[in-house]
Formats: structure tokens, sequence, C-alpha cells
């Protein structure tokens, strides 16, 4: 907002001047367009770097809580996971300042916030700030706040809801495997195998380098049991009520983040070291992407 009317000042003042000067309303409009341009860039580019600053904030107290001390017990962890989100929390909220300056920021915001609810199974509280993020704008960029309101519906059973924000996130997430597959899935979960298995071969055909997606599109295709669990951490952004049967596939990710080990759990880690994470990884556990 502040980072507009700036610009349109600053634009009034050159057209005045070039009115005056040249006596003609062409004289003005050509500097004052100019004007506006440069001084609407250079204040924007300032409010994206206070954003980013925020952004890096956010990812430095994430890599602080990932190399923190390590729960011996599950509720530990569970409470160490709490404590991390509020202080990410705390820190993402600072960005609402920005707002002020620049249109579009507080949506940015509401997306983090939400995904960090949502990552607490919070799901009421992630929708309210996922709604907020969920605009045509964002889903050019984004298409994790659609897919989010989704999986929330279908949790709450309204199908076609559900089915219709999964579709919103289409436009950004075509670009990644990992939409196809938690589409498909969702899907799948409510019972539209007629959406599911199309979707998932458009995302093998698209995507035929993800070996994982590969896999899983089998697994579709041919009515086996589904194992989301390949994709590791990655998965646990959308459906983070599946950390234990996650942790079970794939133990080492528990001695990477703040999840206490069983010897078993320990003993399948040593066996693994050294193998590659799962295509389509893209997080750390419990933390979100910055």
């Amino acid at each position: 907002m502040y980072n507009l009317l700036i610009s349109l000042s600053v634009a009034a003042a050159f057209f005045l001047l070039g009115w005056l000067v040249a006596a003609s309303l062409i004289a003005g409009f050509v500097p004052a367009v100019l004007a506006f341009t440069i001084a609407y860039f250079l204040l924007g580019r300032r409010t994206l770097r206070a954003l980013q600053e925020l952004m890096a904030a956010g990812q430095k107290i994430a890599a602080e809580g990932q190399a923190g001390a390590r729960p011996t017990t599950q509720r530990q962890a569970e409470q160490l996971q709490r404590d991390l989100v509020g202080k990410l929390k705390a820190a993402m909220e600072k960005g609402f300042e920005l707002q002020k300056w620049q249109f579009g920021i507080a949506a940015q915001i509401h997306a983090q916030l939400g995904s960090l609810d949502y990552m607490l199974q919070d799901f009421e509280g992630a929708k309210g700030h996922l709604e907020k993020a969920d605009n045509w704008v964002l889903r050019f960029q984004s298409w994790q706040p659609s897919v989010l309101l989704g999986l929330i519906e279908q949790r709450n059973k309204n199908t076609d809801a559900a089915l219709a924000q999964l579709e919103k996130g289409r436009r950004a997430g075509s670009r990644d495997p990992m939409f196809y597959v938690v589409y498909a899935y969702a899907a799948h979960k409510m019972g539209k195998s007629e959406i599911a298995l199309p979707l998932i071969n458009e995302g093998a055909s698209q995507h035929k380098g993800s070996e994982h997606l590969q896999k899983f599109a089998d697994q579709l295709r041919n009515k086996r049991t589904l194992t989301p669990e390949i994709f590791g951490q990655a998965w646990l952004q959308f459906y983070p009520e599946d950390a234990q049967r996650v942790m079970a596939a794939n133990p080492e990710m528990a001695a990477q983040g703040n999840q206490p080990m069983s010897r078993a759990q320990r003993r399948a880690a040593a066996r693994g070291k050294g193998q590659q994470q799962p295509q389509g990884a893209n997080g750390n556990f419990p933390h979100p992407r910055f």
C-alpha cells in the first residue's frame, strides 16, 4: 500500500514538473510513467528483501531446532515440536507489518502460518490461515495452500469441496511430481478412482524421471497397497498423522529430526546408512519449507 502511494506521489511530482516546464500534458505523462515504474520497482525490491530476511530468520530457527536436544520419548518430541512451531509462528507474524508496504505479503505469511498449524494437526487453525492465502495470485507461485485446504476438506468428508480445492493447485502443481501424488492419493481415499488413475498417469507421463512417482503410479494402476511413505519427509507436509508409518519405513529420519528412535529403528538406520533419500523429499521434518 505505502509503496504504491509513494510511487504515485513521485509520478505526480514528475508529471507536474514536466507539464510546467514544457506546457504539455505529454511532456508530463512520459516522465511520470518512468518515475512511477522505477520508484515502485525499487520500493518493492526493498520490501521483498525484508521478507526474504524474515524467511531466513525462520530457516535459522528451524535449523537450530533441528540441531537441538534429542528427545527420548514421544511426548518430549511432540513438546519440542510445539515449542519450535511456536517460535516459527512468532517470527512469521512479524511479516504482517510488511503488508502496509506491499500488496500480497499477508497472503504469503498466512500460507506459512497455515502450514505450521497444519503440521501440528490443528486443521481448523490451519484452514483459517490457508483460506486467506488461497488467492489467484499466489496460486501462480505455490500449489500447497490450495492442496492443504483440499486435504482438510477430505478429512471433513466434503468430497466435492476437497476435489475443487485440489484442482486449484494444478497450475503451479503440474511442475512438481509431488502434486500428482498427493492429489491422486486423496482422490483414491475418497473413492474417486476415475479421477485418481488419469491423474497419476498424467503425472507419471510428465515426470518420467521421478522413480518414486512411477512406483506409486504402478501401485495405483495395479490396485496394490499404496505406500506413500516412500516419499519420506515430503509426505509429512501433507499427512502429518502418518508420522509413525513414515518413520517406520525410513528410520534414518528419526536420527535427523527431533524424534526418538527405538532400538529396532536404530538397527534399521544403521543398515540403511548411505542410502539416498527418496525423490520428492523436500523438507526436514518436523520443519516446513520456507
